[in-house]
């Protein structure tokens, strides 16, 4: 006898608390050092300075993950900080897909960001 499941017959699923990430790649954009990546959402985890519902600012080659340990936000913004602004920013509805697991049993979940370089 089964006595853990997520759905209908003899299906266990094991308990995990898979968190959800959304992948910001940059398309196009030259290689350069001091770039970072911000991602703003309501429900992102908060920046060391106390922002509210922004993620912390991340250093950046052509791709960065964001784990998102709270609900799936409706909308992001994407920002790419150089030279001490702003070099692009992306605002969006991500499009979280499962990436793993089971359709019965759920599993990990993404969404990518793609920000074109600038110009």
């Amino acid at each position: 006898m089964v006595t853990a499941g997520c759905g209908l017959g003899e299906t266990a699923c094991p308990a995990i608390g898979y968190v959800p990430v959304v992948v910001v790649q940059l398309d196009g954009w030259p290689a350069a050092s001091g770039r970072s990546v911000e991602l703003v959402c309501a429900g992102c985890a908060e920046r060391a300075d106390g922002g509210p519902g922004t993620s912390q600012v991340l250093p950046v080659g052509t791709e960065v993950a964001f784990p998102l340990p709270g609900a799936l936000p409706e909308q992001v913004t994407v920002r790419v900080l150089a030279d001490g602004g702003v070099a692009a920013e992306v605002t969006t509805a991500p499009e979280f897909v499962r990436t793993g697991g089971s359709e019965q049993c759920g599993g990990p979940t993404s969404a990518r960001v793609v920000v074109p370089a600038p110009g």
